[in-house]
């Protein structure tokens, strides 16, 4: 990657938090999961991220997603005093379930794909709204391209679901994925300006 003349961003994932959580989490109880989540760091897989490392050889600009395992992770890479973090890059808010649903218990991975469903359905009880969100998504992919004009590299270590929303936007301005894009966590997608 390190000699080329058109500019690129490289979103990475957060390493796998630390909170591996209940199996089986009750309705009133998802919104503390998700809290302790988000106040969580991450696992440090040593050679995963040096993988990582290596890849990014070079000087990119480095912006990560004010959340605990998404700083943590962009540290980890590329150390304290290169990594620039700013709330707009968190992630997609999950809203809490309906009080109808409290005592009913179902697996934290189940409780998440519910609630993202309900909430691209407009569903947003405690959580920003879907339109809400994608506007904060356009916002961020126009200050990731325009931190491309002045930088060859600029790489983004945020999110799953918020990463998506952002690639969206800037294949909608002309930006091309190089592979699929992953959703894994340490997962690397990497996105060109087309000519």
């Amino acid at each position: 990657m390190g000699g080329r003349a058109l500019p690129y961003i490289t979103f990475i994932r957060h390493g796998k938090s630390i909170v591996d959580g209940p199996k089986i989490v009750m309705g009133a109880c998802r919104h503390t999961w998700i809290d302790d989540c988000n106040r969580a760091g991450t696992h440090v897989r040593g050679g995963k991220a040096d993988a990582l490392r290596e890849i990014l050889k070079g000087d990119p600009v480095v912006l990560a997603s004010n959340l605990k395992r998404a700083e943590e992770t962009a540290v980890h890479l590329f150390g304290p005093e290169r990594m620039k973090r700013d709330a707009i890059f968190r992630e997609a808010d999950l809203p809490d379930p309906p009080r109808l649903f409290s005592s009913v218990r179902l697996p934290a991975s189940g409780w998440c794909a519910v609630m993202r469903v309900l909430w691209l359905c407009g569903y947003s009880r405690h959580a920003e709204p879907v339109g809400k969100t994608r506007e904060r998504a356009r916002a961020a992919a126009e200050r990731l391209i325009e931190l491309s004009v002045g930088h060859v590299h600029t790489v983004l270590v945020g999110h799953g679901f918020f990463n998506r929303m952002i690639a969206a936007v800037l294949q909608e301005n002309g930006w091309m994925a190089e592979s699929r894009h992953s959703n894994k966590n340490w997962g690397i997608t990497t996105y060109t300006k087309a000519r």
